[in-house]
């Protein structure tokens, strides 16, 4: 408990208190043993904590008398805890320290928050951030705004983000580039915000901040995101590649497919065959700029490219792309993505019902779960070819589990 070793935890070293089981490196929690000081791993600790019936006996060390050093101690698990995405281990630790007298502090509320906007929980930050305010009196700083303009951008309120904005600056408080990038985007989820979206850069860089690499991505997520802005985000993926900081071989993965589902969306958009192999010919340009850059393609990014050429109706192509990722990655892994999905929506968008039946068998063999929009497709497949009896017999099966189809499949079977 003395300040030196509270430094040294806070400064991402690896600390054994006894007042304190836990410690954290480099944004990871783990757990060390009295018995053994060789830390476990972090995987070890979240499975003994969820095995651990009594919390308690697991944060029995808590209870020094010492309640300044103890909340300073919670407070750099909280904040491991929210660097992780786990949300409620620290509504739990929250309830041990409100069991042993222990108020939380702003650093503390600014943990919780952070972990509800990561798990797309924002409801529960703004529970957070209105009693931290009424109920307690404590007003929030620079990053606690930070996180509760990303909340506005998870439910797509700008307006409210922009309100938030102007009342940190209200209150004397200087926002930065976490603040800018926030606002673009929440405008990045809005298609009557683009424009905004791009005054606000400008008033970024007016302040004296210089886009980061996640301000570009949420650029490029707001021109890929709107409908016929393609051509800014040709424009400012040109800019994110000229960027001394940035360049092909550090760009993430998020930055290519951003691009790629931008494409996609024009391709299912757009009317004239000609405008589908433009886009898709640009869609071989990013994937081939990727591979030259040593980058290795992940599942997503070949979900994205595979669904640009079954919204362009691209058969053998999209069965060529669908084959080797079986190969790649297996079919049981596939699963957890779009692909198996992409699929049979190919095949009810070309009436190939005959077609649709090989996936979906191969589903039922591997036991894959289907989904609502699995469903729809072999439903719509198999009435507009022709079956009729199949396609209802597929429809009551989903109705069972309390889905229903779109309009168009709906039309499909009246006709029938």
């Amino acid at each position: 408990t003395k300040p030196n070793s509270l430094v040294k935890i806070s400064s991402g070293e690896l600390v054994q208190s006894k007042y304190f089981p836990w410690a954290v490196k480099k944004g990871q929690i783990v757990k060390v043993d009295p018995d053994n000081p060789n830390p476990i791993s972090k995987r070890r600790a979240i499975q003994l904590e969820k095995r651990s019936k009594d919390l308690s006996e697991l944060h029995e060390p808590l209870t020094d008398p010492k309640k300044i050093a103890i909340l300073a101690l919670g407070t750099i698990l909280a904040r491991a805890y929210s660097q992780n995405g786990l949300m409620e281990p620290i509504f739990s630790l929250t309830k041990f320290l409100a069991s042993r007298g222990i108020e939380p502090d702003r650093h503390y509320y600014l943990c919780m928050i952070q972990s509800c906007v990561k798990n797309d929980r924002p409801e529960r930050a703004w529970e957070i951030f209105d009693f931290m305010r009424t109920y307690k009196g404590i007003e929030p700083d620079e990053k606690v705004y930070a996180q509760m303009i990303n909340a506005c951008a998870t439910t797509r309120d700008a307006e409210k983000a922009f309100t938030l904005f102007d009342e940190l600056k209200y209150l004397g408080l200087e926002p930065d580039e976490s603040h800018y990038t926030a606002l673009i985007t929440a405008c990045a989820r809005r298609s009557d915000f683009f424009f905004k979206g791009w005054e606000t850069l400008e008033m970024m860089k007016v302040s004296g901040f210089f886009p980061t690499p996640v301000t570009y991505l949420a650029l490029l997520q707001m021109c890929c995101q709107t409908p016929g802005r393609m051509t800014f985000a040709e424009k400012t993926w040109v800019a994110i590649k000229e960027q001394p900081f940035i360049g092909s071989k550090t760009l993430g993965p998020k930055f290519w497919h951003t691009l790629i589902c931008g494409y996609t969306r024009e391709i299912e958009k757009c009317g004239s065959v000609p405008r589908a192999n433009a886009n898709l010919t640009r869609v071989e340009n990013i994937m081939m700029e990727l591979k030259k850059s040593g980058l290795e393609t992940d599942l997503p990014l070949e979900e994205a490219r595979l669904s640009a050429y079954v919204s362009a109706g691209r058969i053998r192509t999209a069965e060529g792309i669908f084959t080797d990722m079986q190969a790649k990655w297996g079919a049981a892994d596939l699963a957890k993505g779009r692909a198996w999905t992409q699929m049979l929506k190919l095949y009810m968008k070309t009436r190939r019902a005959e077609n649709a039946l090989e996936p979906w068998r191969k589903m039922r063999e591997l036991k894959i779960e289907p989904n609502m929009f699995d469903y729809e497709y072999v439903v719509g497949s198999m009435s507009r070819s022709g079956y009729v009896k199949s396609a209802m017999t597929l429809l009551r099966e989903m109705r069972s589990k309390g889905w229903t189809v779109g309009e168009g499949v709906k039309r499909s079977l009246l006709k029938k």
